[in-house]
């Protein structure tokens, strides 16, 4: 039976394109462009053809090529003319819908695409992914050398850039954490700003240790969760000590006045000279010098001593300074055959000498002759 009346424009379904016409008076054939601009085509012997939505009999239509229908009988004005082609062409299993649809196995396309892109936009290859499901982004190789971003899964993140920073992190409207770290899902430290151009790293929660570095200071502070603390974290501990500390300035210990402000600590060996000397072994000096004042100890060894002058020790490491220019050092001479009768000495202002004195005298003593020997030890105040 017949389909009676006006089908809806444009009905397409699988392997079924349709065209349609308003015919004007008296017109026979119908090609080209449709009322809808959609140029006729057709395999002769597959199509339709309706009038009014009255489906034609073949005898009532004649077809020229491909592309033109001519009707037996002319149309009159308005009439709608619809001519349906069959694309058997297209396999049933093959068919491809416009929207939805599943593909069920895989699919392999034989073509070109004009696009290298995501988009029809691009103009350049965006993102490729490998056989490995390695995801690349501005980049086709996983080099560690060849800028790009690869995205490994579960196995990490690659960035490389040529002359810039890989990653840029900007944290906007206020401080705190730029960005965090976990182990297992616990926090294990994180990276923050503090007073706007202040960076500080903190290890664990905000009750761990962490450090400041002050943005137009000259300072490295500690601090927890970017607020600095006083007098609360150590640097090293009892059984997990640093190995040397380099210092061009000095250290400030148990106070922040002069009187804490050590800016030396140094040890070494010296020798020394004897007056009325001529030969013998050579003697054997050692001291230790923290901040301004200096620990000492020598002693001669066995000396020829072969005239009886002042007893004078020349030599000490440092030259000795007051800091009211009055006071003098004094010594202690132990083991003493050198100055017989000095068991006391003294270091004189702007000198490195010692001078050996009697019991309960100020006045230098004199050396005895022959095979001598002395020992001594003190501190003095040096620059």
């Amino acid at each position: 039976m017949s389909y009676i009346g006006t089908e809806p424009k444009d009905i397409r379904s699988f392997g079924r394109t349709k065209f349609d016409y308003t015919a004007t008076q008296g017109q026979t054939a119908f090609t080209g462009a449709d009322d809808d601009g959609k140029v006729l085509a057709f395999t002769v012997g597959q199509i339709e053809v309706y009038v009014n939505g009255i489906l034609m009999d073949d005898s009532d239509f004649t077809t020229t090529g491909t592309g033109t229908v001519t009707l037996a009988s002319a149309a009159n004005l308005n009439d709608v003319v619809n001519v349906v082609s069959f694309e058997t062409n297209i396999p049933d299993s093959n068919y491809i819908p416009a929207t939805g649809g599943t593909f069920t196995g895989a699919v392999t396309h034989t073509g070109s695409f004009t696009s290298k892109g995501i988009d029809d936009n691009a103009d350049a290859t965006a993102i490729t992914i490998d056989s490995s499901e390695n995801v690349m982004v501005g980049t086709t190789s996983t080099s560690f050398s060849t800028a790009g971003t690869v995205l490994y899964g579960a196995n990490g993140t690659q960035m490389v850039r040529s002359g810039q920073p890989p990653l840029n992190l900007n944290r906007t409207s206020s401080d705190g954490n730029i960005t965090e770290f976990y182990k297992d899902g616990t926090s294990v430290g994180s990276i923050g700003s503090e007073g706007g151009d202040a960076l500080y790293i903190q290890s664990g929660t905000t009750s761990g240790t962490g450090l400041l570095f002050t943005g137009n200071g000259t300072a490295i502070r500690p601090a927890r969760n970017g607020v600095t603390v006083h007098n609360t974290l150590d640097l090293g501990s009892d059984t997990r000590s640093f190995k040397d500390l380099y210092l061009s300035g000095g250290a400030y210990i148990g106070g922040t006045g002069a009187a804490n402000h050590l800016d030396d600590y140094e040890t070494g060996t010296f020798q020394m000279t004897m007056t009325g000397k001529t030969g013998g072994a050579v003697g054997h000096g050692q001291y230790v010098k923290i901040g301004n004042i200096c620990h000492f100890s020598w002693y001669s060894a066995t000396q020829s001593i072969t005239s009886s002058v002042a007893g004078v020790l020349g030599g000490l490491p440092f030259t000795h300074i007051s800091p009211n220019n009055s006071a003098y050092a004094a010594v202690t001479l132990a083991h003493n055959t050198w100055v017989s009768n000095a068991s006391t000495g003294y270091i004189n202002i702007g000198t490195n000498s010692i001078y050996p004195t009697a019991n309960n005298s100020s006045t230098a003593s004199n050396t005895s002759t022959g095979s001598k020997y002395v020992m001594c030890s003190g501190s003095y105040t040096v620059g």
